[in-house]
C-alpha cells in the first residue's frame, strides 16, 4: 500500500512538473521561423534599421527599427484580439520597453484588431529607439485573459548598431 502511494506521489509531481514546464517558457527564436501560440502562429519575417518609414522619421539621437510579421489565426472558437500591444522591445541599456510607434498608414499593425481563425496577415511595426543600441530583444509573451502567463518568444535584433 505505501508502495502504491509512494508511486502515486512521484507520478503526480512529474505530471506537475512536466505542466509546470510547459508555462513559462522561453523560447529563443530566429527570424524566418513559425511560431505557434495557443491562439495565433506568427513568423518574424524581418527586423532591419530603416533611415524613415513613409513619411516619419526618428527624432535627432533616434533610428527606426521595422519589424515586419506575418500572423495567421488558429484559434477556432473565435476571433483573437491582437494588435501593437503585444509585442514590445527590451533592452539591458535602458530602463524603459519600447513598443511600436501607433499605426500612421494601412501596412502597419493596428492598435488593437481581431484575428479570425485561418486568417492570415502581414504588418510592419515600427520602433525608435536610440541610436547605437546593440542589445535588443523583440518579445511577445503569451499571457491568457485570466492573466495565466504561457510561453515568452524572444528574437534578439542585429541591427548592427
Amino acid at each position: 500500500m505505501i508502495r502504491k502511494l509512494a508511486v502515486l506521489i512521484v507520478a503526480a509531481s512529474l505530471l506537475f512538473t512536466l505542466v509546470s514546464c510547459n508555462k513559462n517558457k522561453e523560447i529563443n527564436c530566429e527570424i524566418g521561423n513559425t511560431y505557434s501560440t495557443e491562439w495565433f502562429e506568427f513568423t518574424i519575417e524581418s527586423i532591419e534599421s530603416v533611415e524613415f518609414y513613409d513619411w516619419y522619421t526618428p527624432e535627432e539621437g533616434n533610428i527606426l527599427i521595422d519589424v515586419l510579421i506575418t500572423v495567421k489565426g488558429t484559434f477556432e472558437s473565435r476571433p483573437v484580439p491582437l494588435g501593437t500591444f503585444d509585442f514590445y522591445m527590451d533592452s539591458e541599456t535602458f530602463a524603459d520597453y519600447l513598443w511600436p510607434l501607433d499605426p500612421f498608414d494601412s501596412t502597419m499593425m493596428p492598435l488593437e484588431f481581431n484575428l479570425p481563425f485561418g486568417e492570415e496577415a502581414a504588418f510592419h511595426m515600427i520602433y525608435e529607439a536610440p541610436s547605437g543600441i546593440s542589445d535588443l530583444t523583440l518579445i511577445y509573451k503569451e499571457i491568457a485573459e485570466d492573466g495565466t502567463e504561457y510561453k515568452t518568444f524572444r528574437f534578439t535584433v542585429d541591427i548592427g548598431g
